[in-house]
């Protein structure tokens, strides 16, 4: 009698079981990726004769890959970094090939000498070293439907018309 009841409901427990184990381990990735990233600490730059505007990407980020389409599509005027937080040699070489200054670094470079965990993040900094913007691109997570637009908030930061720092979201880089 007790071996039917066994096979009645075995079933079904061990299904709820996983089911709520997925829904756990899915809902801490998906929680990590859609929290916005934090600084860690910004460096001293030098004094120079313009401005000087850092993009951080993680290679693999699906929102570090929708910011680099944005930057792709519209060059910049002046030069401007890339820091790329992992290897990517085919987005490393475009990025080059479109004006940009790519710099490939991992993890733990990002942390010590920038502060960054991760990526797509955004540093401007004016002609007199002074950090005029650090964080993000968006007001929510940069995707197909919600792109960025890199070079106009650039501009806005340049013109003062940038007085809020968007949230970063994206990919921490820990693991490259």
């Amino acid at each position: 009698m007790w071996g039917k009841y066994c096979r009645k409901w075995l079933g079904p427990v061990v299904l709820g079981c996983w089911g709520v184990g997925v829904l756990a381990a899915g809902g801490y990735y998906l929680g990590t990726h859609t929290a916005p990233l934090r600084e860690q600490g910004s460096p001293s730059v030098s004094i120079q004769e313009h401005w000087r505007v850092q993009h951080f990407l993680t290679a693999g980020c699906p929102c570090s890959a929708q910011v680099t389409k944005d930057l792709l599509a519209t060059p910049p005027a002046e030069p401007q970094e890339v820091y790329l937080l992992g290897q990517d040699d085919a987005l490393q070489q475009a990025l080059a090939e479109h004006g940009y200054r790519v710099t490939v670094l991992d993890h733990v470079q990002a942390t010590e000498q920038f502060g960054i965990a991760g990526g797509p993040w955004l540093r401007v900094y004016t002609p007199n070293a002074e950090l005029a913007y650090s964080g993000g691109y968006a007001m929510q997570r940069p995707t197909k439907l919600t792109p960025t637009r890199p070079q106009e908030l650039v501009a806005e930061i340049m013109a003062g018309e940038q007085s809020s720092t968007l949230p970063a979201y994206g990919c921490a880089a820990s693991g490259l």
